[in-house]
């Protein structure tokens, strides 16, 4: 279930999708402070590493089902289906490249 940052409190598990940018993310935290109204300090939950998450940038969740079907459906599928385009694309320039004697 998507959350807020304010729903948030030092010690909660949660996960984060962030799928604008140059760098997409799905990850697990533990948040290391109570937050800001619209930030908290977390800790990946794996590594360990610490950083300040921004609610502007991130889509929160307390269950890894709900995070996991939200990154799947706005990140993974949108990604397959422009690279298929990609891919779709570049077969016509093989295709038109093949059909040319020299370039017009």
């Amino acid at each position: 279930m998507k959350i807020q940052i304010k729903d948030i409190k030092c010690g909660d598990v949660f996960y984060a999708v962030k799928i604008d940018g140059e760098f997409p993310l799905f990850n697990k935290f533990i948040a290391l402070s109570h937050p800001t109204a619209k930030q908290v300090k977390v800790k990946k939950y794996k590594n360990g590493y610490s950083t300040t998450i921004q609610s502007r940038w991130y889509i929160l969740f307390n269950d890894y089902q709900s995070a996991k079907n939200y990154w799947i459906e706005n990140y993974l599928n949108t990604e397959i289906t422009k690279t298929m385009e990609h891919v779709v694309y570049l077969q016509d320039q093989v295709t038109k490249l093949n059909s040319q004697d020299d370039l017009e």
